[in-house]
């Protein structure tokens, strides 16, 4: 299998290899203050593949296509060819009576195996939240763990593959900058790998989160301003010195890594003989978001999947600016939620949603417009992990959500704050404000739809029907932002 790497505005292809972080073409488009431009996503080719996947056709990207030579290709556990592939095989599950099979993520990653850092990353549980479902009138409702990643934080998805790469390339020291989570995620994964670890993180990060950097050994150096600044701190700190950057959104790695969530739940969910009808995740810069749609879009390539499942992207208000591109670019009727096809509730797809021949990771270039996100405003929330003034990831998360029907929902600190203390009274899961801002949204739209005096006014909406299977993805422990808890607390 060939892996190489695509930008998601033009469809120009790079070859897979330090360095190679955005597309020349587009990010020379980049303006200040403004999400970046062409970002690169790590896609592969396997060109005899039509029999191997059930006669799912794997062609048909866009773009030029890269001399054979230049591109890297993986072979061993995670080829089609393997026998872990096969029906019955390890990572492999029927779902229901559709009996399609859920490959482990481990073989659908463009680092060979043997390079994976020696840390216990990923298959966390799904839990059957029982005082939840009750409380919600959800029977099908699910919650995905990241919380007990060796970090305590998904980030650690992202930070295994950028570190499985460094080490298959003999990379020293890697650099990044963070709201906290990615920098304590990043010094863990370091530290199992003997890789240098240099941090660039604001001094308002939580305590808890500066400890862990330190612990583990890391390089810490604080920034006098909000995380927009430590990321160009970071980035110069990257091209000075020639290091590898982690920096979400800007190293394609950091999508590809949090893809694995995807597979998991896909397989998890199979095993119960179900499939996602609706996602609900915290989103800052939009790159826990596209990693899911990653995941999800491989999955419908190999024909394990059948449509793509409604992907709610819950932010704080107090940065919410993902959220408010989408509502100016309805204004401007760029996006037309009336006319994109919600295959969870209307149980038809199109060529989108469908894992046969006519599918193709699908974005939505319409979106890649100056107007899509207007000067950034100051972040205020609780939700540190998600406080960004310029999602770095902004305009290719509006392009999936577009192109595959996602929704945005923003959730004011109050309502996070009682989610948070709801989530934890009810299940025993301790999130953090970020984690918590998915539960508030999921509430929120659960409240909405109910008190909707006019549901056809809203018909155009993603409706949650109580049969519905639902996931919420809780993505850090609140142990690493205690002083928010406090907060909650003294909520009446």
């Amino acid at each position: 299998m060939n892996w190489f790497l695509q930008c998601t505005e033009c469809g120009k292809q790079f070859p897979l290899e330090p360095g190679r972080y955005l597309c020349d073409v587009c990010s020379a488009q980049q303006k200040p203050d403004r999400p970046l431009r062409g970002i690169l996503e790590c896609r592969w080719e396997a060109p005899s593949a039509h029999e191997k996947f059930g006669g799912s056709e794997l062609n048909g990207e866009p773009g030029s296509k890269l001399e054979a030579g230049q591109r890297r290709s993986v072979d061993g556990p995670g080829t089609p060819d393997s026998p872990s592939y096969s029906c019955g095989g390890p990572g492999s599950h029927s779902c229901g009576d559709q009996h399609r099979h859920v490959p482990a993520w481990e073989q659908w990653l463009p680092v060979d195996s043997r390079f994976f850092p020696p840390i216990p990353v990923g298959h966390t549980p799904l839990w059957e939240p029982m005082r939840l479902r009750e409380l919600t009138d959800i029977p099908n409702l699910f919650i995905k763990d990241d919380t007990c990643e060796p970090s305590g934080s998904f980030k650690d998805r992202a930070s295994f593959l950028v570190a499985a790469f460094a080490l298959e390339r003999g990379i020293k020291e890697i650099a990044l900058a963070s709201t906290g989570n990615a920098a304590s995620s990043m010094a863990a994964v370091g530290a199992a790998s003997h890789i240098n670890i240099r941090v660039f993180l604001p001094k308002k990060a939580p305590i808890a989160k500066r400890i862990q950097v330190l612990q583990y050994g890391a390089a810490l150096t604080e920034i006098d301003g909000t995380y927009d600044v430590a990321f160009e701190a970071s980035l110069a700190y990257s091209r000075e010195t020639g290091v590898l950057s982690r920096n979400t959104a800007y190293n394609p790695l950091t999508i590809e890594g949090k893809k694995t969530v995807s597979f998991e739940i896909a397989s998890q969910l199979a095993e119960l003989g179900k499939r996602a009808d609706h996602i609900f995740v915290p989103v800052g810069d939009g790159v826990i978001l596209a990693g899911l749609y990653k995941g999800f879009e491989d999955l419908l390539r190999l024909g394990t999947l059948e449509r793509m499942p409604v992907i709610w992207a819950c932010q704080a208000e107090g940065s919410s600016a993902i959220a408010r591109a989408w509502s100016l670019l309805q204004e401007k009727g760029v996006i037309q939620p009336d006319s994109v096809p919600h295959a969870s509730y209307s149980k038809s797809g199109d060529g989108r949603h469908l894992g046969d021949k006519r599918y193709a990771y699908t974005t939505a270039r319409e979106v890649f417009t100056p107007e899509s996100f207007s000067s950034p405003q100051p972040s205020s929330t609780i939700a540190d992990s998600i406080s960004v003034d310029v999602p770095r990831n902004g305009y290719h998360a509006l392009g999936k959500l577009s192109a595959y029907g996602g929704m945005p929902v923003a959730v004011n600190d109050r309502e996070i704050l009682l989610a948070q203390r709801e989530l934890a009274s009810h299940s025993g899961l301790f999130a953090e404000p970020s984690s918590s801002a998915a539960w508030a949204g999921f509430r929120k739209v659960l409240n909405e739809q109910a008190e909707a005096s006019n549901p056809a006014a809203a018909s155009y909406l993603p409706r949650i029907r109580r049969d519905d299977t639902v996931v919420i993805l809780i993505t850090g422990s609140g142990l690493k932002d205690t002083a928010s808890a406090l907060k909650a607390l003294e909520l009446s």
